[in-house]
């Protein structure tokens, strides 16, 4: 489909390629940011489970209530 594509465009040009190296640097850096938060996320939620896992249940509706 891309090839097709590109050919309906008339094929590349340098100013094509420049953007889509631009473009595809900005995606692996987006996934790569992607990865980290997710990565930060499932540490502060093991965290925040192993913090509650130790409350006793009249804790939790402590808290709750606030």
């Amino acid at each position: 489909m891309a090839k097709a594509l590109v050919g309906h465009l008339g094929g590349t040009n340098a100013q094509t390629s420049y953007e889509n190296a631009v473009l595809r640097r900005r995606v692996a850096e987006l996934h790569d940011e992607i990865a980290r938060l997710k990565a930060e996320n499932d540490a502060l939620s093991e965290a925040l489970s192993e913090q509650v896992s130790g409350l006793h249940p009249e804790q939790l509706l402590e808290g709750s209530s606030r």
